[in-house]
């Protein structure tokens, strides 16, 4: 019985990584290529475009679509790998209570079950305060590089 339990819970486990880096492949790779070749409102406004002249340089239109900076990619990166980290904490944490639903009284699998939850808490805690310092120091980082502008959080920039 101990045994099927185990292999149930490597399977979720496998099953969650795969899930983690599927969105992980997703999110920074898939994506933006999508956004780079659908044509956005702009585009297909006459003269505002690729090419749109006088116009588009008048509302900051350059011409072309910049290419990606490696900041905002290592930015994108992080944010994917915290929250491949959260979903794993959060699985840990369903696991733990499926096996203090199914301990059936068992006093020891009830404190395994229990102090599993206590140590995915903290470091599902341990993630989003990780998380919340790196959105702030990438953001403060792009605001400082002119990589994005309006932010107003940041000390001293």
């Amino acid at each position: 019985m101990q045994t099927a339990k185990k292999a149930i819970q490597k399977k979720i486990l496998s099953f969650a990584l795969l899930l983690a880096v599927a969105f992980a492949i997703q999110s920074v790779l898939i994506r933006p290529l999508q956004e780079a070749s659908a044509q956005t409102l702009w585009d297909s406004q006459v003269g505002m475009g690729e090419g749109g002249g006088d116009i588009g340089e008048a509302f900051g239109q350059s011409g072309s679509k910049p290419d990606r900076d490696i900041r905002v990619i290592v930015a994108a990166l992080i944010k994917v790998f915290l929250g491949a980290l959260g979903i794993i904490f959060v699985i840990l944490l369903i696991v733990a209570g499926y096996k203090w639903m199914t301990a059936g009284g068992n006093e020891e699998s009830v404190k395994e079950a229990r102090s599993q939850i206590s140590r995915a808490v903290i470091g599902l805690i341990i993630i989003l305060m990780a998380w919340g310092a790196t959105e702030f120091v990438i953001t403060c980082v792009l605001k400082a590089s002119g990589a994005i502008t309006g932010i107003w959080y940041c000390p001293g920039i």
